[in-house]
């Protein structure tokens, strides 16, 4: 769903029109589902933490952050409740939904025992950015944390998981991360994960049900269960650097895997191979430092030109006028355009024009359309622009409020 759109759906939800939170529901149903199912084997336990996960979030839609999704929500809300499960059960070593053909159970249990061997949260980062490929950014919000610490832990796991999977190696970062995204993309395609229709329908006729009745309350019994303490106290994984290296070398011996011919062999093929498509096209290679120096003799020589200035336009698809008031760069117009204008453009028809004006915090955007003008207040965050309230529509009673 387009946030645009999720975003007016929530703003309706807000305002009192609870019963839009089943469109939101028909959407991020099936993706919840996959994100339990990929976790937790028992059939009942699952049902149990979707139901409750989607009427936790019937009863604190409002407080949904403007700068997340609601599906990227959803998760962090079902999180705890699935490594509470997990916890109680002990291991997970199972990919749960992945079938083995001849041709792949080798990965499938390579994957399998890896996620045996790391810790929960390390576990959870490895399947929120291989299977749900959120973001590092999204992947925090879901595990909490420390902002600026979410790359180097992001990082630290990529290694600890190459060398369960792979063991020492000296070749560049980038081959040692394609090789863990290779095997772990093989997995994920080959999951076969069927969605619970008839569970579709029952949680859906609940929530219907509790809307109608304006009964949004858990009971204290789920409330309990669903209770956020620490979900990986208690988790099995060493955060030992030495100590996960010694265990590893110890089972890869024993388990007889340690870097196999076959993949040796493989690995070898494919750089000799690379070596050889080198040599093919470095005369190629050899052009490119002329070609750019050609370039930016021509930059110059333009520059020169015209009085020292390139005079560089923002590109955007919308028809308006756009004008900015204030300092903008030419990065922050391409960014606003792109995260903004483009989007309120193909929303809102009969858009006449737009005006970006630099404020202390923030930056405030009055857009013109037949119906009456909109205002807004958007602030940059993650390297894009979201909106951080609304304010009074000309044409309409609803109040200025925050996203």
């Amino acid at each position: 769903m387009d946030l645009f759109v999720e975003r007016q759906y929530l703003e309706k939800i807000s305002g009192g029109e609870r019963e839009k939170f089943l469109n939101l529901y028909d959407v991020a149903f099936a993706p919840l589902f996959k994100y339990v199912s990929r976790r937790v084997d028992d059939r009942e336990e699952r049902d149990k933490i979707l139901e409750l996960t989607f009427l936790d979030a019937l009863l604190q839609i409002e407080r949904i952050p403007g700068d997340v999704t609601f599906l990227v929500w959803l998760y962090s809300l079902a999180r705890p409740r699935v490594q509470s499960y997990l916890n109680k059960r002990g291991r997970q070593e199972a990919m749960y939904g992945v079938r083995k053909p001849e041709m792949g159970a080798d990965a499938v249990e390579k994957v399998g025992r890896l996620f045996g061997k790391l810790s929960l949260e390390e576990s959870e980062i490895l399947r929120l950015k291989f299977f749900e490929e959120l973001s590092d950014v999204d992947v925090l919000f879901v595990i909490g944390g420390e902002e600026e610490k979410i790359g180097s832990k992001v990082y630290r796991v990529y290694k600890r998981a190459h060398f369960l999977l792979f063991g020492e190696t000296e070749q560049p970062q980038g081959v040692y991360f394609g090789e863990l995204n290779g095997v772990l993309s093989r997995v994920r395609d080959l999951e076969e994960i069927e969605v619970s229709e008839p569970l579709k329908l029952r949680i859906k006729s609940e929530l219907g049900s509790r809307i109608n009745r304006r009964d949004f309350a858990i009971d204290v019994e789920e409330v309990e269960q669903g209770a956020r303490p620490d979900p990986f106290e208690g988790a099995k994984g060493s955060d030992d650097p030495a100590k996960i290296f010694v265990e590893a070398v110890r089972e890869m011996r024993e388990e007889g895997e340690a870097m196999p011919f076959e993949e040796d062999r493989e690995k070898y093929e494919k750089k000799e191979r690379i070596i050889e498509l080198f040599d093919r096209f470095k005369w190629i290679i050899a052009l490119v430092p002329a070609v750019i120096f050609v370039f930016v003799l021509g930059v110059v020589v333009y520059s020169f030109l015209n009085f020292g200035k390139i005079q560089r336009e923002a590109y955007t698809i919308c028809e308006a006028t756009v004008e900015f008031e204030g300092e903008f760069s030419y990065a922050d117009k391409n960014l606003i355009h792109e995260s903004f204008s483009d989007r309120v453009c193909e929303y809102y028809e009969g858009v006449s024009a737009i005006k970006f004006e630099r404020g202390q915090e923030d930056v405030r955007v009055f857009v013109e359309k037949g119906t009456g003008n909109l205002e807004y207040g958007v602030k940059e965050k993650y390297d894009r622009w979201i909106i951080d309230y609304y304010a009074k529509v000309t044409d309409s009673n609803k109040k200025s409020r925050e996203v």
